[in-house]
């Protein structure tokens, strides 16, 4: 049979049951939840469910810098999908769903800087081939980008003092999912390699220089993506980008005492 969407076909994560697909030899499992967030805030647990959730379809992925546009598809084919900031969704592609298999893991950070791109705006980011003929368990990561993921509103209130790196605080929370329950999709939370391209990759470095991601991989590759002082606000004020940013939305600036 080379497709099977059913009972075989079912995985129990730490919150619930999960029922995805098989094509050929590789489980599909799309849009599965690993957090949950408020805007600018570090992301949270998602609840425990009842029954099984249909991890069929692709999850939501966050709002760009500009709306996606048409072109470029001859050559780098893309694809368009439903965007929402509530998009803390990965996809998973494995040859076994048996705990005790504990086959490699590799876990894709997507390209677009840190303000475009998705989990799945171009079509080679599928992991279907690279889990049947790597013989590896694929993860790919939809996460906050752009000013809900790293915009810094801190000098505005406390209560966003981590708004500035919510989308990489978004990563650390799916490579905990990751960690969490990647064995019983046949994956051995122990060989954990981080992996992206151009801004991806810068998302690799910065995710390697983040204490919380200690444990949660073993490699890193990073493909094609460096870090310089151009890319980093560190020590910097950014509460003029923010009032410029304000100003052009007509949103009216109020500070918090808190």
């Amino acid at each position: 049979m080379n497709f099977e969407h059913g009972r075989k076909t079912t995985v129990k994560t730490e919150k619930g049951w999960i029922r995805g697909f098989r094509y050929r030899d590789v489980y599909h499992f799309y849009g599965v939840e690993y957090a949950q967030a408020q805007r600018f805030m570090p992301p949270e647990e998602i609840p425990a469910w009842e029954g099984v959730k249909e991890a069929v379809n692709y999850g939501f992925t966050c709002y760009p810098f500009r709306p996606d546009r048409i072109g470029n598809n001859l050559k780098n084919p893309h694809r368009f999908w439903p965007q929402s900031e509530n998009c803390q969704n990965l996809n998973v592609w494995t040859k076994s769903i048996e705990k005790g298999v504990k086959k490699p893991v590799v876990v894709w950070f997507h390209g677009g800087g840190f303000y475009y791109g998705s989990a799945l705006e171009q079509t080679a980011y599928d992991g279907f081939n690279l889990c049947e003929f790597g013989d590896v368990v694929v993860v790919t990561v939809n996460h906050r980008i752009n000013v809900l993921g790293y915009l810094d509103l801190a000098p505005f209130s406390n209560r966003y003092s981590h708004s500035a790196n919510a989308g990489n605080l978004d990563l650390i929370a799916a490579l905990k999912w990751v960690h969490r329950n990647i064995e019983n999709f046949g994956g051995d939370p122990d060989q954990v390699t981080i992996f992206g391209q151009s801004g991806g990759g810068v998302k690799v470095i910065s995710v390697m220089n983040m204490p919380d991601s200690a444990g949660l991989y073993c490699r890193a590759m990073i493909m094609s993506g460096t870090m310089g002082k151009h890319l980093s606000d560190a020590g910097r004020d950014m509460t003029q980008n923010v009032k410029r940013m304000l100003k052009i939305l007509n949103i009216e600036e109020q500070r918090s005492k808190n």
